[in-house]
């Protein structure tokens, strides 16, 4: 199933306003149609998240099996506690997740979606500094039989946590871990975190290992930039331009 994309950005708002009414009225012709509720939720912009979750939640409702609805209420939770710093909105975000992963984990053809929300319950604990949780998500993307997706995640999120407690020989080793398990450069916290803290070879490091595995030709220029820069005792911070940003996985 595709999901239906939001309106972009370069839509005006009178025509994203036209749209949504037509989603809306589509909805109310078809009042116990999941796919369509859903789909719905799904073309809502971020500043109609209220609307989003409600119409995620009634999706649910209706289609109580269909492992999409849950998981996407669970991120746009997710997405509003970190945007106000809300710890109650995080709790609702953990409780629609973790039923969802205790409902759906053995089902083989939706273990990546299982992933998913474990990282991003991860990425919700670490953001709001509870140490219990994190340490238990942190756990489970360890032990989680994932390697098939995306093998180098756990070692992250293992290294955030670690820079989290402390541990910066920890942190060190994941990062290079990370690297070593062909790890996208796309998220440098954890590289500029070891940066700021003098790490610069451990780095170095990474950038050289990871390099050979970015294929965008632009972004491979600037990553051998930064490695001579480095090299040449220069500071500096990582970033790719970003080209598109979802509030839900802009970690």
């Amino acid at each position: 199933m595709t999901w239906v994309t939001w309106a972009p950005e370069s839509v005006s708002a009178e025509k994203y306003a036209l749209l949504k009414e037509c989603y809306l009225q589509k909805v109310k012709r078809n009042p116990k149609n999941a796919n369509v509720t859903g789909n719905t939720a799904g073309f809502c912009r971020y500043d109609d998240y209220k609307l989003a979750q409600k119409l995620y939640k009634k999706a649910r409702k209706l289609a109580a099996d269909d492992w999409r609805w849950s998981s996407r209420l669970c991120f746009f939770y997710s997405y509003e506690s970190r945007l106000k710093n809300d710890s109650k909105l995080a709790q609702k975000a953990y409780r629609v997740g973790n039923k969802c992963i205790k409902r759906f984990e053995r089902v083989p053809h939706h273990r990546l979606q299982v992933f998913e929300i474990i990282t991003h319950l991860c990425e919700l604990a670490l953001r709001l500094d509870d140490s219990k949780r994190a340490r238990r998500y942190v756990k489970e993307l360890k032990y989680a039989d994932f390697s098939f997706i995306s093998p180098y995640v756990k070692h992250y999120y293992k290294g955030l946590f670690a820079l989290k407690e402390g541990n910066i020989e920890c942190a060190k080793s994941q990062l290079l871990k990370f690297a070593h398990k062909k790890g996208h450069l796309r998220d440098f916290r954890l590289a500029n975190q070891l940066l700021e803290l003098g790490e610069v070879q451990t780095v170095l490091e990474c950038l050289e290992i990871c390099l050979p595995e970015v294929y965008d030709e632009n972004k491979a220029k600037l990553v051998a930039q930064w490695i001579k820069k480095l090299k040449k005792g220069q500071k500096i911070k990582l970033g790719f331009p970003r080209t598109f940003v979802s509030p839900l996985w802009d970690f």
